[in-house]
């Protein structure tokens, strides 16, 4: 006997609640409930902004991050980022040319050879910085990719003369390709 009671005076007072509801927008017109709705959300995230509910809100969470970056430990999360990152081939070996050189309190640059290293810089940005400002833990951290005009463009050699210059800079290819009896057609 308690069992039916209860499910029948939950549902009762849900069903008065609903067609209280009901009632309301009828007669004040439909635009008038959501904007109660409205208000009542908008008066929620007031409190949560308010300076004194600012408690129940972790302090870290709103405050920017400025920790001092030296070269030393962006260097050191610059190949951290290379070797998590295999798959951005052009990028990681870019990156694996040097390190960024500081300009500024959280401000450093870094020089590229070619437009297609920049490029892969461009797009990979939001996920390097996303990384080394978390790692570095600095929010302010800008890192500035510049192309070195000045750098010769490299030059697609003919095969004669790569093989040559490879034998060159390495004697003992030319020792295995001269045992192997190797010659290049072309």
């Amino acid at each position: 006997p308690s069992h039916p009671s209860q499910p029948s005076h939950p549902s009762h007072s849900s069903q008065s609640y609903q067609s209280s509801r009901p009632s309301r927008p009828s007669p004040a017109g439909p635009e008038e409930k959501p904007a109660r709705r409205r208000t009542s959300r908008k008066s929620s995230t007031i409190r949560i902004s308010d300076p004194a509910a600012a408690g129940a809100v972790p302090s870290g969470s709103l405050d920017t991050k400025r920790e001092p970056v030296t070269e030393e430990t962006l260097a050191t999360a610059w190949q951290e980022f290379a070797a998590a990152n295999p798959d951005l081939h052009i990028l990681i070996s870019a990156m694996r040319s040097g390190t960024p050189a500081k300009a500024g309190e959280d401000t450093f640059t870094f020089t590229v050879g070619h437009p297609a290293q920049a490029q892969a810089f461009e797009s990979a940005m939001p996920r390097l910085m996303q990384f080394l400002r978390e790692r570095l833990n600095n929010d302010s951290l800008v890192i500035n990719i510049l192309i070195d005009s000045s750098r010769e463009p490299d030059r697609t050699l003919p095969p004669q003369e790569f093989l040559r210059k490879a034998v060159e800079g390495n004697p003992a290819l030319g020792t295995l390709l001269a045992n192997l009896d190797a010659e290049l057609v072309g």
